[in-house]
Formats: C-alpha cells, sequence, structure tokens
C-alpha cells in the first residue's frame, strides 16, 4: 500500500465480515466487522439508545460502515500526511486530529485509533486493539465509535447532535445547554421528576420537521450522576452513590425515574446554563445567542460540515427564544423555569 487511499479501498471491499443493518431515525446503516462478537457487542451497546428504530423501511437508502482492528493494518500510520487541517477536542471522542487526504479525510484519535471517510460517504473505522477476542475487556471502547458515526449518519439526513440537555412538557420541547458541569444533568431530572418528559441529559438530536420548524428527537444514554446532584434531588436514588463530589455514577434513565421515550417534539426554547452567580435569567438577543451556542452547542466533526453547521445554527437562534440563566439558581425555582420565559418572551 503506498497511499492511506489505497489502504481503505483495500479495507473497504474486503469481503470476509460479519454484517449487521440498523435503521438510525430515518436512515439503513449496514455495519461490517471482522469480529461478529465485537459487532454483537456494539449493538448491545446502541442498541440502548432512543435513536434506534425497530423498523427498518424498505426503500431507505444504505449507509455502509466498515470496523477493523489496527493491528490487521500497522502501516497507516506512516501514510498519514505530515499536517493536519484541523485539531479539536471534544468530550466524547479525546483529542481528535483531522488529516486531508487524496480521497477524503482522515481522523486519527490519540488512543491510537482511526476513521477514514471517503469523498463518496463511505467510512471506515481502524480500532485500536484486538476485536477477535472474547473477552470484552479487551475490546476497544465503542463509545467514541457510536458518537462519530451516530454524527455522521443523522447529518446526512440535515439532523444534528447537540450538546444538551432536553425536557418536554405540553406538547412543546425545551433545551439546557452550557459546559460541562453547569447543571444541565441536574435540572433535566428535577423536571422530570415533576412529570415533565426527558429527551436526553448532555445530548439530544435536532432537525427540522416536515413545517419547518426546528425539532427535538430524544438521545437517551446512560446518565453520569454526581454526589452533587443526588443531595439536590432526594427522590433521585442509586446504588452505591458516588463517594465524593468529583466522582460520578453511570445509569440509565429508567433505573431512576418510571419514564417513555418521546417522540419527536417542536423546540420551544433553549437555556444557556453559566456559573456565574447572581445574574437574573434573561433573554439574549440574536447576536448574544449565536456567540454563545457557537462555542459548544453543535456537535461535529469534519470541516467540510462547518459552514452547513454554522448556517443552521442562525436559523435556530432566529425561530428559537434563547435565554441565559446561572447554575445557582435555587432547586426551588426550577420547576418554574418555562412560566419565567413565558413572561420574557
Amino acid at each position: 500500500m503506498h497511499t492511506i487511499d489505497e489502504l481503505f479501498l483495500y479495507l473497504f471491499n474486503t469481503s470476509a465480515r460479519f454484517s449487521k443493518t440498523i435503521s438510525l431515525l430515518d436512515r439503513r446503516v449496514k455495519l461490517q466487522c471482522s469480529s461478529q462478537a465485537f459487532l454483537e457487542h456494539l449493538e448491545n451497546t446502541y442498541a440502548r439508545t432512543t435513536l434506534i428504530t425497530k423498523q427498518i423501511p424498505p426503500q431507505t437508502e444504505e449507509d455502509v460502515c466498515i470496523i477493523d482492528s489496527c493491528t490487521h493494518c500497522t502501516q497507516w500510520r506512516d501514510l498519514l500526511p505530515s499536517q493536519p487541517v484541523r485539531t479539536l477536542d471534544d468530550p466524547y471522542v479525546g483529542h481528535c486530529k483531522i488529516y486531508k487526504v487524496p480521497d477524503g479525510l482522515v481522523l486519527y484519535q490519540s488512543d491510537g485509533w482511526i476513521v477514514f471517510r471517503s469523498a463518496e460517504d463511505q467510512l471506515v473505522f481502524l480500532l485500536d486493539g484486538p476485536l477477535e477476542t472474547n473477552i470484552p475487556d479487551q475490546w476497544p471502547n465503542p463509545t467514541g465509535l457510536i458518537s462519530i458515526l451516530f454524527s455522521e449518519i443523522l447529518a446526512r439526513s440535515n439532523k444534528w447532535l447537540v450538546h444538551a440537555a432536553g425536557i418536554g412538557h405540553n406538547g412543546y420541547c425545551h433545551l439546557f445547554t452550557g459546559k460541562s458541569g453547569s447543571g444541565k444533568t441536574t435540572r433535566s431530572l428535577a423536571h422530570v421528576t415533576n412529570g415533565y418528559s426527558f429527551f436526553g441529559d448532555d445530548m439530544v438530536v435536532l432537525g427540522k420537521g416536515e413545517s419547518g420548524r426546528w425539532e427535538v428527537w430524544p438521545y437517551w444514554r446512560p446518565l453520569h450522576i454526581t454526589r452533587h446532584t443526588c443531595e439536590l434531588l432526594p427522590t433521585v436514588t442509586i446504588v452505591d452513590p458516588p463517594s465524593c463530589h468529583t466522582n460520578k455514577r453511570s445509569v440509565e434513565i429508567n433505573d431512576l425515574l418510571t419514564t417513555e421515550s418521546p417522540p419527536n417534539t417542536p423546540l420551544e426554547s433553549i437555556w444557556i446554563l453559566t456559573t456565574n452567580d447572581g445574574n437574573a435569567p434573561r433573554r439574549l438577543d440574536h447576536q448574544e445567542s449565536f456567540a454563545l451556542l457557537s462555542q459548544t452547542f453543535m456537535h461535529g466533526f469534519w470541516p467540510e460540515t462547518t459552514q452547513a453547521n454554522l448556517e443552521a445554527l442562525l436559523d435556530i437562534v432566529f425561530q428559537v427564544p434563547v435565554f441565559v440563566m446561572t447554575r445557582s439558581t435555587p432547586l426551588s425555582q426550577m420547576v418554574d423555569e418555562l412560566s419565567i420565559m413565558a413572561k420574557l418572551n
């Protein structure tokens, strides 16, 4: 292999693979892997999310994703260009470098795995570690793979994974966004305990519905609960809670509360949570909204999607009211936030 394009073309055309077809909202995705055991492990991981639908539309276009091990292709590092076109630190994937190659883009993750996205939108994942083993502890962590895969496939239907918690009430969805530690999980759970529906505590899917209005789809994943959240919400109890405020416990939402996954729902408001103290909730103008949301709200990896992300965000801030609220707002006021929003609107 003389180029990284030749390497990935060879991998993509390798036929001896196990496969599984899933439906991700309105798209079909065919996963092909060199290990049946790891493919089943991957299926068990993503099956817990609410994006996987039960029925696969028969006429839907099918996307293909190849998953293999770096141990089968040890020369790939020597084939990368000398300089990346972009570097990023993603909370779910880690430190990444993006390289431009003649037939597409390569994402290199600091833990040693790599993603090739061809000009024809074909995806190849090379994971660091053996996939053929039947010992789960030796498998690579699939979290980053799922994050990139879902983000890429959803973008092909003009949908975005956004960094926000979502709650629903009276047929509308409201989002809380902010940096890690700003209180998204605590606030969303506080509302759910008061009868609101749950869309997610850290990420949800955002896209336009048939009416042209922005809508939210739930994205359920394991919640990471801190001791601070447990202390603020005594009705939310978990077995073996974190021993200190810096530790977290991973739990499923239905292990905490009895709730059902809601349907896609029109987006009514966005609340940006800050760590500043003493500021009353207020509505932001379009310029402030765009500046703050552009920092952490949209979730994407490839440089060529930046323009589409910014255009979508600009449309969002002109259609949807955006507010800012401090993290220190007392929990007793949480259930009144949306009535505050109505007065400010």
